[in-house]
């Protein structure tokens, strides 16, 4: 259970700084990681059965194509409001699970002995990790990034200042699918199967609030956010009632960051700015309106 708890954190880790630099960075409200992740695993797990590759090979080839029906997936959806691609990707995630639950199981051969294995995926998904965040930092603090944090804050003025909105927002998006199925590969890797549950909503929930309630714009925060959520969903039975507590526990925890905490922990980005912009701005009748109808009214005494 120990194992099976750090291979989870590990793989969240990896998935919450995919959300810290899609969502965090440049405003998109993209929610398919879980599906993408799942995605990965069934790659690495094909490849190492049908073909006996090992994970040196199986584990980028999921990041890869991960990565490729993501963007073949989402990328045209960056032309329309966030609130779309949000619903858009939580049914991408449950459909992907449904597919899992019924694709042919293949079991996963290993090609060297299990504590060698281990041992040797353990230091490999931590240089990993490491990797990726200093992939998001050097993204954080180039042009790129800047034109990111640009297109988050006002898309408008953004395209004026010549940034390309759809392209960037795209290539960050790749970079976090990537991460997700690269994930996805390390979780095949270590567990020498999947199992399609594994995809579904509750993951998604997971990594939604640790980087909700970390806060998003801070490493620090996603990540202390992640070793709370996974290790406290770690110790919940698994069972269907208990998954169902969990899951209302997330929502509820997810619902009171917003309302009560926007920033999370250590955050620097307004998950309710970012919510209210991926919604639009709600017209409710101000003084504004009022004096458009006298005018108006006006106007029509006249004539």
């Amino acid at each position: 259970m120990q194992t099976l708890l750090l291979i989870n954190l590990g793989a969240n880790l990896m998935l919450v700084l995919a959300i810290n630099l899609v969502t965090g960075l440049s405003g998109q409200l993209f929610l398919g990681y879980s599906g993408l992740m799942g995605i990965g695993a069934y790659t690495a797990v094909s490849l190492a059965h049908y073909y006996h590759l090992p994970p040196a090979v199986t584990i980028p080839a999921a990041g890869i194509t991960a990565m490729a029906i993501g963007c073949a997936v989402f990328s045209q959806l960056t032309r329309l409001p966030s609130i779309l691609m949000a619903v858009v990707s939580l049914i991408f995630v449950q459909v992907t699970a449904s597919l899992l639950s019924i694709a042919p199981a293949p079991a996963f051969t290993a090609s060297i002995d299990a504590a060698q294995a281990s041992t040797i995926l353990t230091v490999a998904m931590a240089i990993t990790i490491a990797l990726e965040v200093f992939v998001c930092h050097l993204v954080e603090h180039s042009r790129f990034g800047r034109g990111l944090i640009a297109i988050r804050e006002e898309e408008f003025l953004a395209e004026l200042l010549g940034i390309n909105k759809i392209g960037y927002q795209v290539q960050a998006l790749a970079t976090g699918c990537l991460f997700a199925g690269l994930a996805g590969g390390y979780y095949a890797a270590f567990t020498g199967s999947y199992q399609a549950a594994d995809w579904g909503l509750l993951r998604t929930l997971e990594i939604v609030a640790a980087a909700f309630m970390g806060g998003l714009g801070s490493r620090r925060g996603i990540f202390a956010g992640t070793v709370i959520i996974t290790l406290t969903s770690g110790f919940v039975p698994d069972t269907p009632y208990a998954q169902a507590i969990i899951a209302g526990v997330l929502i509820l925890l997810i619902l009171l960051t917003v309302l009560l905490r926007p920033t999370g922990l250590q955050g620097s980005v307004n998950v309710q700015k970012l919510l209210q912009k991926a919604v639009g701005p709600c017209k409710r009748p101000g003084r504004e309106n009022l004096y458009a109808a006298s005018d108006d009214g006006q106007r029509n005494q006249k004539m």
